[in-house]
């Protein structure tokens, strides 16, 4: 062979098999994938904690956003669902795994209807309305809602014509984890038994379901605890709940969570998170809760803030005599002063085990929870 054929020959090879070893050596081929769908009306920035812990584990992950507020359950399911399938495909996942949170588990059962996963592949349901919400019942004619929550919110009731109750039974082993703590006493009147704020925890089992765990967390914020997320992990591994060593109960105080300026605007119609970071920063300090004197303190800061970022005085009393008022731990609402805690404990300063809990939950937010985030 002439020295030019063999040049010629050698580069050939280069380049039909450099970008096939390129392709093998930098990317997820053959690794399980996670596909992960957040609930109405939220943003895949609520699922970020899980993604986090699912990727240290080695998994590809594919963190799914979709306009929940504006199709119906039926076109999420199949106009979304099928490219997070193809992203897992395309790498050649030999198994491809769902992780949902609300309304995620009800699109994810719409698209099994008619499609099918490679074998091996498991769901994890969180917080799931698998028989309907009977919140939905309640409001689903009310403006406001509507508006809110969009098609799909409508579909999510529990009449047997409702999307949920009419789903066929899935092919896959699915793993459902419910919650029994609640945020919203109005909203747990209108539910009969334990729920998690909007769906009763009856309500989240599904007749196919391999296992099943009731975890004292809410709707809104279970995806971000760090027990709620092992959970999780273990199910998708082993095909079912670590149910012998929950260490739910031995956490001292429940992640941090936060709605922003509760009952109160963010900003202005101009900037409409202006001083959310002043109600995010006060939302720690309650969530933390200690002395009547710290509290006082974490009131004056956020009247300070809110001044600073607006410049208006009077707006920031108004705000400070609002928490004043409304922010009192003998009010049984989720924003009271140590809302973190359960209810009952009042004024006290934080233990030594205590600060240490609230500092290790803080670390869990601030690696990734994103639980609220004031620029979305």
């Amino acid at each position: 062979m002439s020295k030019n054929k063999f040049i010629l020959l050698l580069l050939t090879v280069a380049l039909v098999t450099g970008p096939l070893l390129s392709y093998a050596a930098n990317n997820d081929s053959g690794k399980e994938c996670v596909i992960i769908l957040h609930g109405l009306a939220r943003t895949k920035y609520s699922m970020r904690a899980m993604e986090l812990e699912f990727q240290k584990k080695g998994y590809k992950t594919v963190n799914t956003g979709y306009p929940s507020t504006s199709k119906t359950i039926g076109e999420i399911a199949s106009e979304e669902v099928p490219a997070a399938v193809k992203s897992c495909t395309k790498v050649l996942a030999k198994k491809i795994h769902f992780v949902t949170h609300s309304m995620g588990g009800i699109i994810v059962r719409y698209y099994l209807q008619s499609n099918r996963l490679p074998e091996g592949s498991r769901a994890v349901m969180l917080a799931p309305p698998n028989q309907g919400s009977e919140l939905v019942d309640k409001m689903k004619n009310l403006p406001p809602y509507q508006w809110l929550n969009g098609p799909a919110g409508q579909e999510l009731g529990t009449e047997p014509s409702s999307i949920p109750n009419k789903l066929k039974p899935v092919s896959i082993e699915v793993g459902v984890i419910a919650g029994n703590s609640s945020l919203n006493p109005l909203y747990s009147s209108m539910i009969p038994g334990d729920d998690d704020g909007k769906v009763a925890v009856e309500k989240a089992r599904l007749q196919e379901m391999a296992d099943f765990l009731v975890v004292p967390n809410s709707h809104s914020f279970m995806m971000s605890d760090s027990e709620v997320i092992r959970q999780t992990i273990h199910f998708i591994e082993n095909g079912r709940f670590d149910q012998g060593n929950n260490s739910m109960e031995e956490l001292k105080i429940s992640p941090f969570r936060s709605d922003g300026c509760s009952l109160f605007p963010n900003g202005t119609m101009k900037d409409r998170n202006l001083w959310c970071n002043c109600c995010l920063q006060h939302d720690i300090a309650y969530w933390r809760g200690g002395t009547e004197g710290e509290r006082k303190k974490a009131d004056e800061t956020l009247r300070d803030c809110v001044r600073k970022k607006t410049g208006n005085k009077e707006l920031a009393e108004i705000m400070y005599q609002g928490v004043r008022i409304g922010g009192s731990p003998v009010f049984l609402t989720w924003y009271r002063w140590g809302y973190g805690w359960p209810y009952g404990r009042g004024y006290a300063p934080l233990s030594e085990g205590e600060l240490e809990s609230v500092n290790e939950r803080l670390g869990e937010y601030r690696r990734g929870g994103y639980l609220y985030r004031c620029n979305e």
